[in-house]
C-alpha cells in the first residue's frame, strides 16, 4: 500500500472537490483519464481514501465551532464520550492524554448556544469534574 506523489496528488484535487470527473481530474493532474481512473479506484479499493459529502457547517447556519476540553472521572470516560457523540451538535470526540481526558468539537449557532450546551448538557454528566473551552 505505498503511495507516491501522484496518488497523494490524486487526494489533494478530490478533497477540493469529489465530485470531479476522471477527465477533469486527468486535466488538472496533466494525467491520462485512464491513469486518474485506475489510481482513484485503487486508492478506493486499498480503503486508502472514501468519497463523502462535507457538510457546509456556515451554510446550515452554525457560525460557532467550539473546542471543549474534559476532565472526566476516567471510569465513566467511554460513556461521556458516547453521549457527547451521540448528540447533534457535537462534531468529534477524542480521547486524550495530559491536562484533558476527552475532546470535543462542537458546531453551534452562536456563542449563546455553545455556552448553554456546555452549561446545560456537559455540565449535567455525571462524572465531569472540570470542562474548559476554545
Amino acid at each position: 500500500m505505498m503511495m507516491d506523489n501522484l496518488d497523494k496528488q490524486v487526494m489533494v484535487e478530490l478533497q477540493k472537490n469529489g465530485r470531479l470527473s476522471y477527465a477533469e481530474l486527468a486535466t488538472a493532474l496533466h494525467i491520462s483519464e485512464s491513469t486518474a481512473r485506475n489510481r482513484v479506484n485503487r486508492l478506493l479499493k486499498q480503503n486508502l481514501i472514501t468519497i463523502s459529502a462535507i457538510p457546509n457547517l456556515e451554510a446550515m447556519g452554525y457560525t460557532f465551532i467550539g473546542i471543549m476540553g474534559l476532565q472526566v472521572k476516567l471510569t465513566k470516560r467511554k460513556v461521556i464520550a458516547e453521549k457527547l457523540a451521540q448528540r447533534p451538535e457535537v462534531l468529534y470526540v477524542m480521547g486524550v492524554t495530559g491536562e484533558h481526558d476527552l475532546m470535543a468539537i462542537v458546531a453551534a449557532k452562536s456563542a449563546s448556544e455553545f455556552a448553554d450546551f456546555s452549561d446545560n448538557f456537559v455540565a449535567s454528566l455525571a462524572g465531569v469534574s472540570r470542562a474548559q473551552t476554545y
